[in-house]
């Protein structure tokens, strides 16, 4: 088993992947009203790693330093996160973690927690890209850029083999949200 924080450790991890502007944070967003749940995102681990060695904060910048995070070791990779979200306190049942991509990363969380399910967002490249580009007020060729990276098909095979998988393409943000919520709320555990 990996490192206890505090001395509590949530009963149940689930991992939300999704190709970028699937919808994750929204759906996060509504996990997180679950006074139970925690959330472990990646990408704010890497981003403070990313500051502390001074460089920029872009997104392929923060995908080149993650990957190579990740390929160091994932369990200290994911230990680190952990620990970098903060000490969960005993209430905490479910912990959450934020944009799985990497099938190391997903080995590491599934030896750290007794049980653990993905939860995956399906989102056609239609609407990923209008959203991307709605959302980061970026052009197509970047929005097609960046769903074009090696990740976003790595967040596809993760989403084809999640315990739930959620179509977000006609759902609106305030939908995603209660989803989340119910997701926390199924997964509770004993």
């Amino acid at each position: 088993m990996g490192a206890v924080v505090s001395g509590a450790k949530p009963f149940v991890a689930l991992g939300v992947s999704g190709r970028t502007a699937s919808g994750k944070s929204t759906l996060i967003r509504g996990m997180q009203l679950v006074p139970w749940v925690q959330v472990i995102s990646f990408g704010r681990y890497v981003v403070a790693q990313a500051k502390n060695q001074g460089l920029p904060i872009d997104k392929p910048t923060l995908q080149k330093l993650g990957d190579e995070l990740v390929g160091r070791d994932a369990k200290t990779f994911l230990t680190n996160a952990i620990e970098a979200s903060g000490p969960p306190d005993t209430a905490i049942r479910v912990a959450v973690f934020d944009g799985i991509r990497h099938e190391t990363i997903w080995s590491a969380i599934e030896d750290h927690y007794q049980i653990a399910h993905g939860i995956g967002l399906r989102c056609t490249e239609a609407i990923c890209l209008k959203r991307l580009m709605d959302r980061d007020g970026i052009s197509s060729e970047q929005a097609m850029a960046i769903l074009a990276h090696p990740m976003e098909k790595a967040a596809e095979r993760f989403v084809s083999n999640a315990a739930v998988t959620l179509c977000t393409d006609l759902l609106d943000r305030d939908d995603v949200g209660r989803a989340g919520r119910a997701i926390a709320e199924m997964f509770r555990g004993p």
